[in-house]
């Protein structure tokens, strides 16, 4: 039986419909990565991972993937950032790959410059903001993940003790060093956060499940609809602390941080 796609009143093809997390499934995990890895990010082309450590020898390092988009099997570390502490977040800038961007558990953001786009190799670090410092935001303890908006306006992160997920703005955009506090909601039990390219749908992950909500308003997170889909990582999995997709959603990654010799990177394919 052939597929008949859906088409658009100009007769052009629909866009399949995107995904939603009761569609994936688990694939493979990666090799053992050593140490107590906490951030993920992928690079826009998946030909490495980018991870940032919050024990062991505490470095932020890039690895190379021999097959892009598939963590089953690791090159080798083609660039890394030594002598940092205590960083539990990152994200690469993914429109140009200029910057770095990582978070402490105590709460500061930290962003380097990259002399070559998408290589920690060269990397030179800027002024870094302590977010409690800034005006409104009050305390920000135990903070885990980071995102920031394609367009580098707005930069979230999630507080795990207080149970919040806080905004911050930058004008002009990408500049640490202009971020002010907008806004702080409730948000439980959340390690990391991602969201879509155009800011419809918002993800987390806590402990052994990610969670999908979808947006009344695209990057507003006063108004979450209900929750649409959650994804059990109960089997594979012992406790998440990161997330990033494939741009097209088509690809889930997971950083597992499960004890010795059990930090891996666990990938999910959508059926």
């Amino acid at each position: 039986m052939s597929l008949i796609l859906s088409t658009r009143f100009d007769g052009v093809p629909a866009a399949p419909p995107l995904p939603d997390l009761s569609d994936y499934t688990y694939e493979r995990e990666g090799a053992n990565i050593d140490f107590t890895w906490y951030g993920l990010d992928i690079h826009p082309n998946g030909t490495s991972i980018y991870m940032v450590q919050s024990e062991g020898s505490s470095s932020e390092r890039q690895v190379a993937l021999n097959t892009p988009w598939s963590v089953i099997s690791y090159g080798t570390a083609t660039a890394g950032i030594a002598n940092v502490t205590n960083r539990e977040g990152c994200r690469i800038r993914q429109d140009d790959g200029t910057s770095f961007w990582t978070i402490t558990n105590g709460g500061t953001v930290h962003k380097y410059n990259l002399t070559t786009p998408y290589s920690l190799g060269g990397s030179s670090s800027v002024p870094n903001i302590v977010l409690s410092s800034l005006a409104g935001a009050g305390a920000i303890t135990e903070t885990k993940g980071l995102f920031i908006k394609p367009d580098g306006t707005t930069l979230w992160v999630s507080s795990l003790s207080n149970s919040r997920l806080v905004e911050f703005s930058m004008n002009p955009a990408w500049d640490i060093s202009t971020m002010a506090y907008i806004k702080t909601v409730s948000f439980n039990n959340c390690q990391d956060i991602w969201f879509n390219s155009n800011g419809s749908r918002l993800y987390y992950c806590g402990g052994t499940t990610v969670r999908q909500y979808n947006l009344v308003t695209p990057w507003d997170i006063d108004v979450l609809g209900p929750q649409i889909a959650s994804l059990n990582l109960t089997g594979h999995v012992v406790t998440a602390t990161a997330l990033t997709f494939k741009p097209d959603l088509s690809v889930l990654y997971v950083m597992d941080r499960g004890g010795s010799g059990n930090y891996q990177v666990n990938q999910y394919i959508a059926s």
